[in-house]
């Protein structure tokens, strides 16, 4: 998880944390766990945009904050990125 999950990911974040003993590591999320969602798309008849919007409020966690924070955070690195090492996958294989 990181600083790109948004939306439905969190979604998926919150419901293996209540079914599960998971352990989360990476960065924070992009979003919030109580959100705007399910989304639909429609064609302005006027301009003929195409836009995106929100059809309901998911409040599925009582977690208000402004994002999901993981049990343990590891922040991406260049020097690590340059190397080819997955920073996320090595503190996980270390902790086993």
């Amino acid at each position: 998880m990181g600083r790109r999950t948004f939306s439905s990911g969190i979604l998926y974040v919150l419901e293996f944390q209540k079914l599960t003993n998971a352990k989360f590591f990476g960065e924070p999320t992009g979003g919030k766990p109580i959100h705007y969602g399910d989304m639909r798309n429609m064609t302005l008849p006027n301009s003929k945009l195409n836009i995106t919007y929100s059809t309901k409020f998911l409040k599925t966690s009582t977690n208000e904050a402004d994002t999901f924070t993981p049990d343990f955070i590891i922040e991406p690195s260049i020097k690590d990125y340059l190397k080819g090492i997955g920073p996320v996958i090595e503190t996980i294989k270390s902790k086993h």
